[in-house]
């Protein structure tokens, strides 16, 4: 609660006196993975968790991370602290992500991405938007990810579908636009 309500100082003081109760209760060891990365120590919260599951790992067991949180937490710290070869192993075993916890299937794409699997990434995010069809965060990065590799067609296809939503979202005007520019200046190079 103290998290919540942006009192990180408050929560992590909490988190600490719960930690010298039982310095393997996982919640408690997430929360301050958490708290650390929310106040912008991410170097600091990835070691900190690393150190936390150390032991298990050191016996050959599980890290005992069976919730998607602390394996997403651990997952988003790698990514941030250049490892994203180290994302895929924490969701290892977790079934269906695509369909149970699409955000971990966007953080698998961005990892993939970045270690140069470009067209594993654009499968999965293209899975994403299919799968999740009125979730426009998929779909955009699908579109963000066309337009990188010049995929421009495909790009207005996956613009074509985009969620009806509230409001007056404007980003497909503006990927639309976008790849009008890319056309028009490919174009007028090829001249």
């Amino acid at each position: 609660a103290l998290f919540q309500l942006g009192r990180n100082e408050d929560a992590l003081g909490e988190v600490e006196a719960a930690l010298a109760l039982n310095d393997s209760y996982s919640t408690a060891i997430d929360l301050k993975g958490l708290i650390l990365a929310d106040e912008h120590r991410i170097g600091s919260a990835a070691e900190f968790l690393g150190k936390a599951d150390e032991p298990a790992e050191a016996s050959g067991a599980s890290a005992g991370h069976d919730d998607l949180f602390g394996a997403y937490l651990r997952g988003v710290l790698a990514l941030l602290t250049g490892r994203p070869h180290e994302v895929a192993a924490h969701f290892a075993g977790r079934g269906d992500l695509m369909r149970e916890f699409a955000r971990a299937e966007l953080l698998l794409a961005a990892a993939e991405d970045l270690q140069g699997r470009t067209a594993r990434a654009g499968d999965r995010l293209e899975r994403l938007s299919r799968e999740w069809s009125s979730e426009s965060v998929y779909r955009e990065q699908t579109v963000c990810h066309l337009i990188q590799l010049g995929k421009l067609s495909e790009a207005v296809s996956v613009l074509a579908d985009w969620p009806a939503g509230e409001g007056n979202d404007e980003r497909p005007l503006y990927y639309g636009a976008l790849i009008d520019v890319l056309r028009g200046g490919s174009e007028r190079r090829a001249e």
